[in-house]
């Protein structure tokens, strides 16, 4: 995929994406919670002192399944920029690992690094790590190599939101087999869905497991495959109707109570939205959709910038003799989303996108050769 000409195909998707990216802040802002008066460890305890929570409290609840839709988006994605090609040989596998590597690695380092540095200078103050304590070599090194969360005996560590893309990079390799053994029909997305979800179920019933693969490999998997199945979809008969009847019904349950939010729901949900969002024609909706997807190229930055950012935040705040209790001003958090999302972008703009391109024309500048 070309990241850079995304947002002018897909405008709606990329702000979907940007509202998940959106959901994982508000989500993950609880981080700051240290220092709030709660006199206990409750979540409605800090739901009610968290900043905005009368407007923002499913994202304070439920935030963490936008990783479920987030994996779901890019199961669409890669289907409809891969899938064909990788099953005509027009994508090797050598030129898929480089797109992937720069697309991801280098940020990644960067934000390990960071943490790595400021969890130091916060362990040196504070005697224990903040948020994730395991800051183990061992750790890091599996986290240089994007392994954080690959066996089930790992947690996250230092940058730990990067464990959902650390698990997506295993199914980066199951989506690159598949789509060279020809599997790229609608039937087969949906059937690499179902049989993760049904290794899923089993693994909770504890009939079946996978010795030393991550628990979250299998949900992963379903919510990818599903978002590959809704690639298939968009252009069939009143596809957007029907997306739409689905987001209707689904958000209906969820907010009556009848079914519990969870990977299986809002995956369904996503992909309805996913569907629906690729639906938008030529208008008024897409000319402003258009406009404002830009906001999708601070997707992967805010994911990976977020914490160090936040653990930069509580250092200072704590070596200022502040209480963490300002975290809890609306005016606060407000401050923190602006900052996150600018800083996002412009890592997008001046870091991302430059060092991508970079190591494509080196990497790929002398296979280009050979095929021209």
């Amino acid at each position: 995929m070309n990241p850079g000409s995304a947002y002018r195909s897909l405008p709606g998707i990329e702000l979907l994406r940007f509202v998940c990216a959106l959901s994982v802040l508000t989500w993950h802002y609880q981080q700051f919670s240290g220092g709030g008066g709660c006199v206990d460890s409750s979540p409605a305890c800090y739901l009610a002192q968290s900043p905005l929570h009368f407007l923002l409290y499913p994202g304070y609840i439920n935030g963490h399944y936008a990783v479920e839709a987030f994996w779901t988006i890019s199961g669409f994605i890669f289907f409809r920029n891969y899938a064909d090609r990788i099953s005509r040989n027009m994508v090797s596998s050598y030129e898929f690992l480089i797109n992937r590597f720069s697309r991801l690695y280098p940020l990644h380092l960067v934000t390990l690094l960071v943490t790595a540095v400021l969890q130091h200078a916060y362990i040196s103050s504070h005697a224990s790590a903040f948020i994730f304590p395991d800051v183990s070599a061992g750790s890091f090194v599996f986290q240089v190599f994007f392994a954080s969360v690959w066996f089930y005996w790992q947690e996250a560590s230092f940058n730990g939101p990067v464990w959902s893309v650390s698990v997506e990079v295993l199914v980066y390799l199951v989506f690159y087999i598949a789509m060279r053994w020809g599997l790229t029909s609608l039937a087969s997305a949906v059937s690499m869905a179902l049989a993760a979800y049904a290794l899923t179920r089993l693994r909770a019933w504890h009939l079946y497991d996978v010795p030393l693969i991550t628990h979250y490999a299998m949900p992963c998997a379903m919510c990818f495959f599903a978002g590959g199945a809704a690639s298939h979809l968009p252009a069939r008969p009143r596809a957007l109707q029907l997306a739409l009847a689905a987001i209707a019904v689904i958000s209906a349950l969820l907010l009556s109570g009848f079914v519990r939010a969870g990977s299986y729901s809002i995956m369904l949900l996503s992909a309805a939205a996913i569907i629906a969002a690729a639906n938008i024609g030529p208008g008024p909706v897409a000319a402003v959709l258009g406009r404002l997807a830009f906001l999708g190229n601070a997707t992967y930055s805010s994911y990976l910038i977020h914490f160090p950012m936040q653990l930069l935040a509580v250092l200072a705040v704590d070596a200022a003799g502040i209480d963490r209790a300002i975290f809890y001003n609306p005016a606060v958090f407000l401050a923190y989303l602006a900052a996150v999302i600018a800083s996002s972008l412009a890592v997008y703009r001046w870091f991302e996108r430059p060092a991508q391109d970079w190591i494509r024309s080196v990497a790929l500048a002398g296979r280009q050769r050979a095929a021209v």
